[in-house]
C-alpha cells in the first residue's frame, strides 16, 4: 500500500504490555506524530499470539492529519485537506481487517485548498458501491479535469460479520454525502 517512506515519531507516557495465556494486551496510550497531525492508539493487543491466525486489535483517534501527505504515500489517489476521526474495534487477521467502526471528517477550521484527484474519486465511488460518475457523457469530464475541489468530507463505515456499510456524514436537504 505504501510506496514511499513514512516519517513519524512515537512516544508514550506509560505503556505496559501484559501477556495473559496466548493473548498480549497493552495498557496506556501510544502517541504518534505523523502527516502533520496527531494519532493516539489505545487497547493495542494481539489475541492467539502463537497462532498463524492471530488477531491484532486497537482503537485509535487522530486530529489534523494532512491528507496530501498521507495519500501521496499510496496508490489510492491524491486528496488534499486535513481530517480528524477515529477507528474503534479494529481487528486484523492475516493482513485483512475483519471488524472496525471508522469515522473520518474534514477539519473545518483549516483554511487549506481541498482537492481530490480523479483516481481518488473513482476509488471512493467504488468503496461506496456506486458506479463511476464519469461513464458515458461524464467520461468527457475526465479528459478535461484531473482534480476537483470539495468543500467537506465525512465518512462513517463499519465492518462486522463480513458485512460492510459506508455512509456519508455530510447531510444536505436529507441527502448524505461522503464528499461534497
Amino acid at each position: 500500500l505504501f510506496t514511499r517512506n513514512l516519517a513519524a515519531s512515537l512516544n508514550t507516557d506509560h505503556l505496559e504490555l501484559l501477556l495473559h495465556g496466548n493473548d498480549l494486551e497493552s495498557s496506556g496510550i501510544l502517541y504518534l506524530d505523523t502527516f502533520a497531525g496527531k494519532v493516539s492508539v489505545e487497547e493495542l493487543g494481539v489475541r492467539q499470539l502463537a497462532s498463524p491466525f492471530r488477531t491484532y486489535r486497537l482503537n485509535a483517534r487522530w486530529t489534523n492529519l494532512d491528507l496530501d501527505k498521507l495519500t501521496s504515500l499510496t496508490d489510492f489517489g491524491r486528496v488534499t485537506g486535513h481530517v480528524k476521526g477515529h477507528v474503534e474495534g479494529l481487528e486484523i487477521v492475516q493482513g485483512t481487517p475483519i471488524a472496525f467502526d471508522l469515522n473520518l471528517g474534514s477539519v473545518s477550521e483549516r483554511k487549506t485548498t481541498r482537492k481530490i484527484s480523479l483516481t481518488a474519486v473513482e476509488n471512493v465511488t467504488e468503496l461506496s458501491g456506486g458506479g463511476s460518475p464519469f461513464r458515458g457523457v461524464g467520461g468527457l469530464m475526465t479528459s478535461l479535469f484531473k482534480t476537483f475541489r470539495y468543500s467537506e468530507l465525512g465518512i462513517a463505515c463499519n465492518l462486522k460479520n463480513d458485512f460492510f456499510t459506508i455512509r456519508g456524514t455530510v447531510v444536505e436537504d436529507g441527502t448524505e454525502y461522503l464528499l461534497k
